[in-house]
């Protein structure tokens, strides 16, 4: 049978309706869990400075004291806290003629769930024990960390000493992990007093790259 041409052009300028109600059904029930997972989730954001290169243009009237330039640098070997205006108080020092201190590494069990597949900062200090692993993602394996809560309440006594100085310097040798510089951020910033009370300390910090101690 055969159609006439004003039929056949009739027949092609049909619109075919879409079904719209599938893709309605999958954002009804997007939006709603996207909106959760907004209100759950946390980001946190550490303010840090790089260091300055060059003088600066604007002339600075020099403080009363001078600053006391607190430093601390992130080794394979442990902590080092050097301070150029002031003394470093209730820590172990390197040299007693030099205002360095040295919070080295200890010995601990450590829950293998958070490191699967590799072993705790400073790794090049754990290869050779046995790793962590899903067999033993629960147990307590001991291997050599750094002592970030002998460091925490450290940097609190110094910061009593000097509660008008809020800047201090984080400098780390290039093998070191990421999360061990984190880890520094956070001990330098806030500590707990013994009532339990939360105390804020150095909030200003500056990354740097460490020199050779």
């Amino acid at each position: 049978m055969s159609f006439s041409p004003s039929s056949r052009h009739n027949s092609e300028l049909e619109e075919i309706a879409i079904n719209l109600n599938p893709m309605m059904d999958m954002f009804a029930v997007l939006i709603p869990a996207l909106l959760m997972l907004s209100a759950v989730v946390e980001v946190a954001v550490v303010e840090v400075s790089a260091p300055s290169i060059g003088p600066s243009n604007v002339e600075q009237k020099p403080p009363d004291t001078p600053p006391l330039n607190l430093t601390v640098t992130v080794l394979d070997g442990g902590y080092m806290l050097t301070a150029t205006g002031g003394e470093l108080p209730g820590i172990p020092r390197v040299d007693p003629g030099m205002t360095m201190a040295q919070i080295p590494l200890k010995e601990m069990g450590v829950v293998c769930s958070r490191f699967r597949g590799t072993v705790p900062p400073p790794r090049s200090r754990n290869l050779e024990r046995p790793g962590c692993n899903d067999a033993n993602a629960r147990d307590t394996v001991p291997f050599l960390i750094y002592d970030i809560d002998t460091l925490n309440q450290a940097v609190l006594k110094i910061h009593q000493t000097y509660p008008n100085d809020r800047n201090v310097i984080i400098a780390a040798e290039s093998s070191v992990q990421y999360e061990s510089i984190i880890d520094v951020l956070d001990a330098t910033r806030v500590a707990r007093n013994a009532d339990g009370s939360f105390e804020t300390m150095f909030t200003q910090a500056v990354l740097s790259p460490a020199t050779n101690m």
